[in-house]
């Protein structure tokens, strides 16, 4: 009985650890896997002045045999789907009421200095991605993602992806629909506020705090949960483990997919895999 009572406290004092651990860093082993994985939660964009890869992060990704993204957002190929679901297929104009009109217009006026008309031909979560743009402080922005990349490709590391851009752009389009995205746009002042709590923690590598604002419910309602975290982070738990009996890699995804019952963390878990922080 004080043997089960030990392990029980043992997996409790594991699982507190894990959920709250100060990392964004993981690694993945077990489970039959010849060499360890990795996933590493990001912040898709941020200033120069906060940008930092790591020593524990640089290490993991030299010791891995591929670096795997979400998508592929560099090829020329990529580039031309993103633009093309960047424009809308009628002008907002003609697509939004008057009023609705009026209200987005102030909105990007008051923080861009940007009338709407500018911006009339482009779809609206390409318009909210340039309003969230604007809350940065700053006009050097660094992507890990593309940082890591450059890493990689010095390091001769081949690449990977966990999904098409095709197939994220339709995932967008099912979160990113009239009502939730002027909504978001609506609680741009809140959103400029918190991001620098994120960055914030994110440097700190807080990740039950981040995860916390990350997925907000002010920022992030039931739909948008389902489409960009959990059908997506379905998805990928199912494909990775084949990735990863092939050899070590080195997983980089925005931090809100490790976290939460359906993140890929406890996902893998759930697999039988050990996933746990690299915290040093």
């Amino acid at each position: 009985m004080k043997k089960i009572i030990l392990v029980c406290l043992t997996v409790i004092c594991l699982f507190t650890l894990q959920t709250n651990a100060q990392s964004v860093l993981w690694k993945v082993s077990g489970n039959g896997l010849e060499k360890p994985s990795y996933l590493f939660g990001t912040i898709h964009m941020i200033c120069a002045g906060d940008f930092e890869i790591k020593p524990k992060v640089k290490a993991a990704l030299e010791a891995a045999d591929a670096y795997v993204i979400e998508t592929d957002i560099h090829s020329p190929e990529a580039r031309k789907v993103m633009q093309a679901a960047a424009i809308s297929q009628e002008p907002q104009s003609k697509r939004l009421s008057a009023a609705t009109y009026k209200e987005v217009d102030s909105i990007l006026m008051k923080h861009l200095k940007i009338p709407f008309q500018k911006l009339d031909n482009y779809t609206l979560g390409t318009i909210n991605s340039i309003l969230v743009m604007g809350t940065y402080k700053c006009t050097d922005l660094k992507q890990y993602e593309t940082e890591l990349r450059k890493l990689a490709m010095e390091k001769q590391i081949k690449m990977d992806t966990l999904e098409s851009v095709t197939a994220q752009m339709e995932f967008f389009n099912k979160t990113y629909n009239d009502d939730y995205t002027i909504a978001q746009m609506r609680a741009f002042d809140d959103y400029s506020q918190v991001l620098t709590s994120m960055i914030t923690n994110y440097k700190a590598e807080n990740f039950k705090q981040l995860y916390a604002e990350m997925t907000a419910e002010k920022f992030m309602d039931k739909n948008s949960k389902h489409w960009l975290l959990h059908v997506r982070n379905a998805n990928w738990a199912k494909k990775m483990p084949a990735m990863m009996q092939k050899g070590s890699n080195f997983f980089a995804v925005g931090t809100a997919h490790l976290g939460g019952e359906d993140g890929l963390i406890k996902l893998l878990q759930n697999q039988g895999y050990t996933v746990e922080p690299i915290l040093n």
